[in-house]
């Protein structure tokens, strides 16, 4: 196969990684065009989405030995040899370095003289594969056997020998197409092997026995002896050779796969070369097979024991996908033979699993077998494993010309899956997946047989002995079924005796039943039928009373005949409490797309909101999802606050409602909304599940959020009868579509054909006795959380911790759907909906952005979950948990269509994708500036500028905000597109786009420099070149006029004149001068914010910001009434600290220079004179730095501490630094300050939320204005405890002198 020059993607049948390919064979021997694409996706690595590549060339033809004389081979010759062996087989069994590759005719001299057996090796094994070959591997196995002779006295025992042996195991001599020949090359290979490795050991190479552990397989440099051992350890143990002094694995990632080894890690998420990569994975899937063995064969463990042992070994198995899934390989087809291994290990360990049980089969023999329980869910991984192995065989290595040169442990893994595929069409016999089993096998036979026109090419005689097995498997399932229909016709006519749905085959039978069911003439007789993901089922018959009807044979549903369908107690009630659940049948549908989305909802806009969640829906659906979800309260908008107090609140939401059921979008797909539901005239947040124009369960939230922004007891109630409904009645706008007059009210959860969905709300989920805990002991398989998060720094790990945690334990598919933008207050609702499985995240949504709609989807195997739920004490606790009543929704979420196991693309997993905390400064903030902008419908923001960092910030975020809605509109977003046309003053029929964030800065933008006679050049100029970096359109204007304006006014009136203190005046007098200026520049702002527009030919006005930060707020360091008073604030409820991390990242991201020298600059007000020996700053005005400050709030509102705990805390962490008596002062100074200054917080500006430690009093941080400012009882204890500690910090610096 030539090689590429250039990176192809292609489609792919392996772990989810991008591939790269070598420039050309003068570059790199070990470069081949890359591999193979399927337009279409099988099941075979249902783990992973496939990216498309483009299809490879045809192998590179072998040289014709015509140009090869006769019993000699010319250095010329035998480098064509060698770049054949090197190009099209080395790449599958990749023994050799690269850097030991020769590539010249020098070279390969070189090599022949120093590695004669090894040389002899690639030739004889190249020349296999040669045309009119055989003079050539005659005289290559003549030359073999002369060095391998000359090995066996004792002569030439190299590292090299061992690599020689090794790789001829890999491809033992052929002889004959006499089938014997293939037992014969079975026993060669372990001839070689057990050479290798006594060879290995008399070189001493075992000394690498810790080389075995989790290490690194390949160091650097590498060695050529630590690689020979390994490989030769592992090969010996998979044909079952003894290693003297071999050590037992623990496993390679031990007990549990959460932290695996981060060498590893690093290796595998680099970009490792094909070889060191290759042998590294190998080796640990190496380690599992070898557990797989000792724990479930050699021990003969008890069913408990092998169950445990075999979910300890798949978690192994799912922590090498989560490593290795993101790893690179730069050759075809590496990749494809490291998931070939890691098939070969699944199907190993499920095997090894299901063979574990036969122990318990006489005693489970009469029981129902149910998932996670017993040896039936066994069965199924064993299934998938083989075809999933057989099916990246024939997409992956048919088309690329690979089987001909493949090695012969994976034809040995091939014969693994066919056989076990044939054995299981016997021992089931009427299992419906046969046909498809079968089909698979048949591809996987032609597939051999295509591979070489030899009759002895391994391939070739494999290819004969499978379709040898497979006629006898048909023989012998035919026998089987006529078996089973015997026993049938006997039990015929015992009706109310349930046969064991998954019998276990006893010493005398060859058959295995499958949901056995007997009947009688007066009632429902009906066979039930296990269905696979790998059929599409049959129209059966119903017999009812002698006549016959059509039934759909996924209806499995079977009760007794005095049990009439419609009656209490009959069908639908025995559905809802039978033990076994329709989604724990074995074999049916397992492949589920299911959606889960943010919204960009708007309190009180029902017309919107209704709009954004039907849009949801529709593209949930083109994506193939089958379960919708959205956030709380999504119809009138989460933020509606005491509007949830009237009427027409509820009125509105159900009309909302009646047009989500009644609309074709809403057709087809499971729907889960939320809106406020009166019941028995109490008010709940509920949840409202729909399908197919009927209202299957409504649920109402059980635990409130009541603490922080949220005050939801305030409008509604909690249920309090857990695990209990009631029945609710219909209003008749809503009973006139469902045809349903009540409906199931209360804790419940929802059964579909094939799984079962529970419901967990926002705050549900972070109490300690979350729902899902019980819910998934009871086989709940789905949960869904709608909610109603808002964004706060560096806190978005927490809820997201809490889900995979919820689903790492206890197993499921976990779906989380956040409200995303400001919905018309303090809050930002920070999105990132996303889907979990068993601990991982398969798929994400983003924390921050424009659009209004975002759905994220993925396909997931529910299999999976059943898989993960497999350990004793899981279901101990399931066996006694108490059960919820289900409400059965006639639907099935997994696919009905066998070829959507070929089309759909399981999602692959992944790590979850944070912001830094600068990062959330940037888009969070803008992002609600946006949303607060386009919804108040008015034309920009104005910001006065003070060259200070504060109001720099707030420019910031004004320019990223910019930058974020250029970025939408370049993606196509319309909505975007629309606001900002509108918002910048164009016409309805423009066709402007923004395409520049500085551009459209200054059309929505104004900054104001407002200087005084106090003011220095540096801040003016500060301001100046910000706002020219940003496109700002900026003013700049000295506002002296105006203050000696007031002052002469007040001396006209009072006959005194207030002077600053650098000038002799009081403290009064200083502070008063100062408030004028600030509260001026609060008049000015609004009057260029409203009239700026006007004199730039527009209409309208603007916004006016604020750019008082959390930590001035805290401690009252600002004038009331001053530009702290602004329509919105963007930093009011960040740090200081943070604002100068965040400068520090816009500097860089954003490219603005300027930025660095607001870093530097010290902060300061520039209200008072400067003068020789005083400049005013803010940290000496406030008598604390804002560091201190950042502490004292945290202190304050998040532990709860008073003054005197305050101080306690303190004395242990600055104990070091500071005495007793200083840290008291300074945690009076500032309970001081917070108090008096308190009263502003009552009339602070509305600022973003985004720290635990605002003092926002609208409803966050509520607290008095009016305090005993003093403390007296308190800063009394503290100095009382002060003057008891010993001082630390003295004794601390007397050691340092």
């Amino acid at each position: 196969m030539a090689a590429g020059s250039e990176s192809r993607k292609r489609t792919r049948e392996t772990a989810p990684r991008d591939c790269k390919v070598v420039a050309s064979l003068d570059e790199d021997v070990l470069a081949r065009e890359d591999s193979p694409s399927s337009s279409t996706t099988t099941a075979a690595h249902k783990k992973r989405p496939y990216k498309k590549q483009k299809r490879p060339s045809v192998p590179t033809p072998p040289p014709s030995s015509a140009a090869l004389l006769p019993g000699c081979l010319s250095p010329g010759d035998v480098a064509q040899v060698f770049s054949f062996f090197f190009r099209n087989i080395h790449p599958l069994q990749p023994i050799i370095g690269r850097q030991e590759i020769p590539t010249t005719d020098v070279e390969v001299v070189e090599f022949v003289k120093e590695e004669p057996l090894l040389s002899a090796v690639i030739v004889l094994i190249a020349a296999a594969y040669l045309e009119e070959g055989t003079e050539v591997y005659e005289n290559a196995w003549a030359h073999f056997s002369n060095v391998y002779g000359r090995l066996l006295r004792g002569e030439g025992a190299s590292v090299g020998a061992v690599e020689a042996l090794l790789l001829l195991a890999e491809y033992p001599p052929q002889a004959s197409e006499n089938m014997a020949t293939e037992v014969s090359s079975h026993h060669t290979s372990i001839m070689l092997l057990g050479s290798a490795v006594n060879l290995a050991l008399s070189l001493g190479l075992n000394k690498y026995d810790e080389f075995l552990k989790p290490v690194p397989l390949l160091g650097s440099p590498r060695s050529r002896e630590k690689v020979a051992w390994t490989t030769a350890y592992h090969a010996a143990r998979r044909f079952g050779l003894d290693i003297v002094g071999k050590k037992d694995s623990d496993g390679w990632y031990g007990e549990t796969s959460a932290s695996p080894p981060t060498t590893i890690e690093r290796c595998a998420k680099g970009r490792p070369s094909g070889f060191a990569a290759f042998l590294q994975a190998r080796s640990e899937l190496g380690f599992i097979s070898e557990d797989a063995y000792d724990q479930l064969i050699a021990k003969a463990p008890g069913f408990s024991s092998s169950q445990k042992a075999a979910a300890e070994l798949s978690r192994s198995l799912a922590a090498f996908e989560n490593i290795w899934s993101s790893a690179e390989w730069d050759s075809y087809p590496t990749s494809e033979l490291v998931w070939i291994n890691w098939h070969a290990a699944r199907l190993q360990v499920h095997t090894y699993s299901l063979g574990s049980t036969e122990i318990a089969f006489d005693e489970l023999i009469s029981a129902p077998l149910t998932f996670g329980a017993q040896p039936a869910v066994l069965l199924l991984p064993v299934i998938e494993a083989a075809l999933d192995l057989l099916r990246l065989v024939l997409v992956r290595l048919r088309e690329g010309g690979i089987l001909r040169y493949l090695p012969a442990r994976y034809l040995t893994y091939i014969r693994n899956a066919a056989g076990t595929l044939s054995n299981i069409t016997i021992y089931f016999p009427d299992f419906p997946s046969t046909p498809t089993i079968l089909e698979n096998v048949n591809a996987t036979l032609e597939a051999l047989e295509e591979a070489s026109v030899d009759p002895t090419h391994p391939a070739r005689r494999l290819a004969v002995r499978l379709r040898r097995e497979k006629i006898e498997a048909e023989e012998a399932r035919e026998r089987a079924l006529r078996l089973l229909e015997e026993r049938e016709r006997e039990e015929e006519g015992e009706m109310g005796e349930r046969k064991p749905f998954f019998s276990l085959p006893s010493p005398a039978s060859s058959t295995v039943e499958l949901y056995g069911m007997s009947g009688s003439e007066n009632g429902t007789m009906r066979r039930q039928q296990q269905v696979s993901p790998l059929t599409t089922p049959e129209v059966e018959v119903e017999v009812v009373g002698g006549e016959q009807k059509e039934i759909d044979p996924l209806e499995y549903l079977v009760y007794d005949s005095e049990e009439e369908e419609g009656e209490e107690g009959g069908a639908e009630e025995h559905y809802k409490h039978s033990p076994i659940n329709s989604a724990l049948f074995l074999g049916m549908g397992h492949l589920i797309t299911v959606a889960t989305c943010s919204l960009n909802q708007w309190a009180l806009d029902f017309d919107g909101n209704l709009e954004r969640i039907l849009e949801s829906i529709r593209i949930a659906k083109k994506r193939g999802a089958k379960l919708r979800i959205g956030p709380e309260l999504e119809i009138p908008g989460y933020g509606c606050q005491d509007h949830f107090l009237e009427g027409d609140t509820f009125l509105h939401s159900w009309q909302s409602l009646a047009k989500i059921i009644d609309s074709e979008e809403a057709q087809g797909i499971v729907v889960d909304v939320g809106m406020p539901v009166v019941h028995k005239n109490v008010d709940y947040n509920c949840r409202v599940i729909i399908y197919d124009r009927k209202i299957l369960l409504i649920r109402p939230k059980m635990w409130l959020a009541n603490d922080g922004n949220y005050r939801e007891t305030r409008w509604f109630t909690p249920w309090m009868k857990h695990r209990q409904t009631e029945e609710f009645y219909l209003p008749s706008i809503i009973s006139d579509i469902t045809g349903q007059s009540t409906v199931k009210f209360g804790d419940a959860v929802v059964s579909t054909k094939d799984t079962c969905i529970g419901v967990e709300m926002c705050e549900e989920l972070f109490t300690p006795g979350a729902p899902h805990i019980d819910m998934g002991l009871d086989g709940v398989e789905i949960f869904t959380n709608s909610s109603g998060s808002h964004h706060e720094l560096r806190k978005l790990s927490v809820r997201i911790d809490l889900i995979k945690e919820a689903t790492l334990k206890s197993g499921g598919i976990y779906l989380y759907a956040n409200q995303q933008g400001c919905d018309g207050d303090r809050l930002y609702y920070d999105g990132c909906s996303f889907i979990a499985l068993n601990g991982r995240i398969v798929a994400q949504g983003s924390q921050f952005s424009l659009n209004d709609v975002e759905v994220v989807t993925a396909t997931v195997d529910i299999q999976e979950v059943r898989a993960h739920r497999t350990y004793s004490s899981r279901n101990y606790q399931a066996a006694r948990s108490d059960t919820y009543e289900r409400v059965n929704a006639q639907c099935r979420l997994s696919s009905e269509n066998a070829g959507d196991l070929v089309e759909l693309e399981v999602t692959k997993t992944g790590e979850f994708k944070y912001h830094s905390p600068e990062e959330e400064i940037a888009f969070g903030p803008a992002c609600w500036l946006w949303d607060y902008l386009r919804r108040s419908r008015t034309q920009g923001y104005f910001v006065p500028l003070s060259g200070g960092i504060d109001s720099c910030a707030t420019a910031t975020i004004v320019y990223s905000m910019c930058k974020l809605v250029v970025k939408a509109a370049g993606e196509g977003n319309l909505q975007v597109i629309a606001d900002a046309r509108r918002i910048a003053g164009l016409p309805n029929d423009s066709t402007y786009i923004p395409k520049d964030a500085r551009e459209y800065c200054g059309r929505i933008f104004h900054t104001c420099y407002m200087g005084t006679e106090n003011s220095s050049i540096e801040t003016r100029k500060r301001a100046k070149d910000l706002a020219e970096a940003i496109g700002s359109y900026h003013v700049d204007l000295n506002m002296d006029l105006v203050i000696t304006a007031i002052r002469q006014l007040f001396l006209f009136v009072t006959n005194k004149k207030p002077e600053f203190r650098a000038h002799g005046g009081s403290n009064a007098e200083n502070l008063a001068l100062q408030n004028i200026q600030a509260r001026l520049r609060m008049l000015l702002a609004y009057l260029f914010a409203q009239l700026l527009p006007w004199v730039r030919g527009g209409s309208g006005g603007l916004l006016v910001l604020g750019s008082a930060n959390v930590d001035e707020s805290l401690r009252g360091y600002l004038t009331k009434y001053d530009c702290s008073s602004a329509d919105v604030n963007p930093i009011g409820a960040i740090s200081k600290t943070d604002l100068k991390s965040f400068i520090a990242y816009a500097e860089v991201a954003f490219e603005l220079p300027i930025l660095a020298e607001f870093l530097d600059a010290v902060p300061t007000a520039e209200l008072e004179p400067i003068t020789e020996d005083y400049v005013q700053a803010d940290e000496a005005d406030m008598g604390m730095t804002y560091d201190e400050l950042s502490v004292y709030g945290r202190l304050r509102k998040v532990e709860k501490l008073g003054p005197y705990g305050m101080f306690t805390k303190l004395a242990s962490e600055w104990g070091h630094r500071l005495s007793p008596t200083e840290i008291a002062e300074k945690v009076k100074l500032f309970f001081f300050e917070y108090a008096r200054n308190r009263h502003k917080m009552t009339t602070i500006t509305p600022s973003y939320h985004a720290e635990a430690y605002s003092p926002d009093d609208n409803r966050f941080d509520l607290r008095p204005f009016l305090y005993p400012s003093r403390f007296p009882w308190q800063f009394r204890a503290i100095d009382e405890k002060a003057a008891q500690m010993p001082d630390k910090s003295t004794r601390a610096k007397s050691k340092v002198e």
